[in-house]
């Protein structure tokens, strides 16, 4: 005797038709409808990390790389820039304490001709004021 397959094909069709049904309507609810938006939203999020990660780890090292070459510039440029200010600094300082030192001399040159007049005005009064020997008259 042969199966009789005809009443469990027209139970699984009816029983197929009410899960559609059923599966049309639920999906015809906002949220449901909400919730495959969202679905779909996080597929394509895990889609493009998937894409873009790899991508950005294998360029992970060269960017490192620059950023190392770029501090290592800087540093470089930093130590440059405060050897030369410090040379400017030096340079004015010197040229400063030229200029300081050769006021002083000046002021000391002529305070010291201040006192030699000084003395030469005192020698004159001494010598022009007392009694001198004169060689044409041969007289004090």
């Amino acid at each position: 005797p042969r199966p009789r397959t005809g009443r469990w094909k027209k139970k699984k069709k009816d029983m197929t038709a009410q899960f559609e049904s059923q599966k049309a309507k639920v999906d015809a609810m906002p949220e449901v409808k909400e919730m495959l938006k969202m679905q779909e939203q996080m597929k394509s999020a895990v889609k493009e990390y998937d894409s873009s990660v790899p991508r950005m780890k294998a360029q992970l090292p060269k960017m490192k790389e620059v950023r190392d070459k770029k501090a290592k510039k800087d540093k470089f440029v930093a130590q440059n820039k405060a050897r030369r200010e410090k040379k400017e600094r030096d340079e004015k300082a010197k040229v400063k304490a030229a200029a300081e030192k050769k006021a002083k001399d000046e002021k000391a040159r002529k305070e010291k001709k201040a006192i030699q007049e000084k003395a030469d005005a005192e020698k004159k009064k001494i010598a022009g004021g007392g009694a001198s020997w004169s060689p044409l008259t041969g007289l004090f």
